[in-house]
């Protein structure tokens, strides 16, 4: 059975804070903080912070260091 766009986005393109900090191996606050600061791009859904997977691999790479 073939998957949709949306459920193929909604699987891995928006990652929670705690996915984050597990895939970096820090804290959940730790990235609480550098999101708040605007030095790592998410936003809101719900009062609940996202990171695009894209964003953070960028982040990560340098090439983009968060929210003007």
């Amino acid at each position: 059975m073939k998957r949709s766009r949306i459920e193929h986005w909604e699987l891995g393109s928006v990652l929670t804070i705690t996915e984050v900090a597990d895939i970096l191996r820090v804290h959940p606050t730790t990235i609480y903080r550098l999101v708040k600061r605007g030095e790592l791009p998410g936003f809101k859904i719900g009062g609940c912070w996202r990171i695009n997977r894209a964003s953070l691999d960028k982040w990560l790479s340098g090439e983009i260091t968060g929210h003007p």
